[in-house]
């Protein structure tokens, strides 16, 4: 959890109190181990970081990745500090058997910034006995038939235990799981009370377990800290894919997509800087929101070092998956041409990027105004005799015996189209305009000017 922030492995211990509680890779190669005291962990590992453990992070953490493994099943539940159940018996045919299930969780979770121990329990409901095999570090798959021989080698403290319950199995020599198997169940119950025998029955599948699911918010929200302040947005972008990893799962998970997301880059000293990422249209590809992001964060200078990154989503829309189809709908065009249109304005701005719209006016340069993109409008106005590329402002032409010329001699074709209009706004204008053609074949608009200076100019091109 505290190595999300990192994109090397670091010798990292979890605290409780004056213990130790949990290490990275990297301190356990070093000696620093679980249960170890902290003056004795520095003494052997003098550039050992060490974190405070923190319930609400744990908290947060789980709650993160049960809402991202709701793409696999809805049922979900979460056995604090450090487990999530999920029940995936009915999921198997759709991701194509155990194995492929198991390989998505993994890799899956490794993107979130997670590594997980995953243990499996098959054809019988022992929820328990996942959650102490996984604790005990015991990955794979394990039979209903083979539960007692695959729990008996576990430390007994698994289980919840009180003090008193602990203090007595530890006075009658009992360490492991299997001590409590082979002991006499009437002698058990009457020494420990009847809760270890009820937490045996669970684990060993011979008693139900049931479990509260899990709900997952109406909205996304995560955060990740950094060892260390980044003064680059190049850190923040491997953080961001951690993020962005969990949101597309969440947003899987719910069959739904979003136009917008907010990246809040917190600073020590300062209020943080909050980046409004927008889509052209719904989605919830991780990629696809990545490269968005890259081209948002190249052009942000940081106003200070950034120690923590946060991303937040909340409006969760609809959003149907992608089915193949016999015959192309133009769907794929358009999503296209929405992605082209995203990764434009997050490069060069969205003022710089826009759509244009009709306006009926008479005067060309007036018959248009800009627009947001894929506005829906009759396009009547824009058809016609009239070309959509005009140049601005009109380019003289070259005359000779009256006859207007652009690299040669220009062919009239359609004309003349008189257009008097303006008069009220002191930007008259009175021309008469003709459809040509150049020496290439070109089709060219051009005008020639009736007032007094006159004069043939070019006005658009068709394309």
């Amino acid at each position: 959890m505290f190595l999300r922030g990192s994109a090397s492995p670091e010798a990292l211990a979890v605290a409780a109190g004056r213990h130790v509680l949990a290490a990275s890779e990297a301190a356990l190669a070093l000696g620093v181990v679980p249960g170890l005291g902290v003056a004795t962990a520095q003494a052997v590992a003098p550039r050992l970081v060490l974190k405070a453990r923190s319930e609400t992070a744990e908290r947060a953490a789980l709650q993160e990745i049960a809402a991202w493994a709701g793409q696999f099943t809805p049922q979900i539940s979460l056995d604090a500090p450090d487990a999530v159940l999920l029940e995936v018996a009915a999921s198997l045919r759709l991701f194509g058997g155990l194995a492929a299930l198991l390989q998505r969780l993994e890799s899956g979770l490794a993107e979130l910034g997670f590594r997980a121990v995953i243990a499996v329990i098959a054809g019988a409901p022992a929820p328990l006995a996942a959650a102490l095999l996984a604790r005990a570090g015991r990955s794979g798959c394990v039979g209903a038939g083979e539960l007692a021989a695959a729990l008996a080698p576990l430390p007994a403290a698994l289980l919840e235990l009180d003090g008193d319950v602990a203090e007595t199995l530890a006075a009658i020599g009992v360490a492991t799981l299997g001590d409590c198997f082979r002991l006499p169940r009437a002698g058990l119950a009457r020494r420990c009370g009847p809760g270890l025998l009820r937490q045996l029955d669970r684990a060993l599948g011979r008693a139900p377990d049931p479990r509260p699911w899990f709900a997952a918010p109406a909205s996304f929200a995560a955060r990740i800290e950094f060892d260390w302040p980044a003064e680059s947005t190049e850190p923040l972008l491997f953080v961001a894919r951690r993020l962005l990893a969990g949101l597309a799962g969440f947003l899987a998970a719910r069959h739904g997509g979003v136009e917008r997301f907010d990246l809040v880059l917190e600073h020590e000293a300062r209020a943080a800087t909050q980046l409004v990422v927008e889509l052209a249209s719904r989605g919830r590809d991780e990629r696809r929101f990545l490269d968005v992001l890259r081209e948002r964060l190249a052009r942000l200078a940081l106003a200070a070092p950034v120690v923590a990154l946060g991303l937040a989503a909340g409006e969760i829309r609809d959003l149907a998956g992608v089915s193949r189809d016999l015959f192309d709908d133009g769907r794929r065009s358009r999503e296209a041409c929405a992605r082209l249109l995203e990764n434009l304005r997050a490069r060069l701005g969205d003022d710089l990027v826009s759509g244009v719209r009709a306006v009926p006016a008479h005067r060309p340069e007036f018959a248009w105004a800009n627009a947001e993109p894929g506005l829906k409008q009759k396009l009547e106005g824009l058809c016609g005799s009239r070309p959509l590329w005009l140049l601005e402002p009109p380019q003289a032409l070259p005359e000779r015996d009256g006859e207007p010329r652009w690299d040669g001699p220009v062919a009239l074709l359609a004309g003349p189209e008189r257009i008097e209009s303006g008069w009220w706004d002191g930007k008259d204008c009175c021309r008469d305009y003709y459809v040509g053609s150049g020496p290439q074949r070109e089709l060219l608009w051009l005008f020639r000017e009736r007032r007094a200076a006159g004069g043939w100019f070019l006005h658009g091109l068709f394309a």
